[in-house]
């Protein structure tokens, strides 16, 4: 009987060969010869013996000759131990997975507030503008941060940085007063003066955030005035900002910037 890791390594390597495990099952009915083990594979008796040699040498099966006739016999206490040994693993992951369960089934806390649900909304939008002034003035509001301040921030109090370059960083502070700051962060991607502007974005509340999105800003000649194409893809987290609310939002901004092009003319 094994009793020791090795003779188990004995058994699963025997038991891993599909010929030696269709022998064991022929002997679990019974016992059978050496022809009867081999008949079912078409093999030779010396092939066979070498699988049943396997099969005695870690205990699985035990043979006796008589005559001319080698007949070969389960040893199930053999098996009944790599089983144990198999059960016992089984019962320590199931007990493992039970704990699991039980801790996914018990709700999320953060102090006494319970954390909300989790989802996430994807969505795009495409908005058209065309104003009647050349390219070069519609990319300038865009890269000069005083012009860009004056459209783009949402009250003269609002904190505004802008970095106008690749791998450059703009920010916007804002909020109601007595609610949670509210930051507006973009990194710029790509910059092609006068034809396109690529930045990725995250809107934050505090330190939480609320939607993350990659906007492109393309500009094209549009008969002596330019026409200007942004589209933007959004991932909503957790239902704090609407995706029509950022396309409202940003139509919004994009009109600003129609009339302070209209003022600077």
């Amino acid at each position: 009987m094994p009793n020791q890791s090795g003779s188990l390594d004995q058994v699963f390597q025997a038991l891993a060969d599909p010929t030696r495990r269709d022998m064991v099952e022929r002997l679990v009915r019974g016992p059978a010869s050496v022809t009867e083990l081999a008949r079912p594979h078409a093999m030779s008796l010396p092939a066979a013996m070498q699988h049943l040699q396997v099969l005695e040498a870690c205990g699985l099966v035990r043979s006796a000759k008589a005559g001319r006739v080698r007949t070969c016999h389960l040893e199930p206490e053999v098996l009944r131990a790599a089983e144990s040994w198999i059960a016992a693993q089984r019962t320590i992951w199931e007990n493992r997975l039970d704990r699991l369960g039980q801790y996914l089934a018990e709700p999320l806390s953060t102090g006494s507030d319970l954390i909300m649900d989790r989802f996430v909304t994807h969505a795009t939008f495409s908005l058209e503008r065309s104003y009647p002034v050349p390219v070069a003035q519609v990319f300038a509001a865009w890269a000069d941060p005083a012009a860009k301040a004056r459209w783009f921030a949402p009250s003269p109090t609002a904190g505004h940085q802008l970095d106008f370059r690749v791998g450059g960083r703009e920010v916007v502070h804002g909020g109601p007063d007595g609610g949670p700051v509210m930051t507006f962060e973009s990194f710029y991607r790509d910059i092609v003066p006068g034809e396109r502007i690529v930045y990725s974005s995250t809107l934050s509340a505090g330190d939480d955030v609320v939607t993350v999105s990659v906007t492109t800003v393309e500009l094209s000649l549009a008969g002596e005035g330019t026409q200007l194409v942004l589209t933007e893809q959004g991932a909503f987290l957790d239902g704090r900002e609407e995706p029509a609310w950022r396309e409202r939002g940003t139509a919004d901004w994009l009109d600003a910037l129609g009339a302070e092009l209209g003022e600077h003319r």
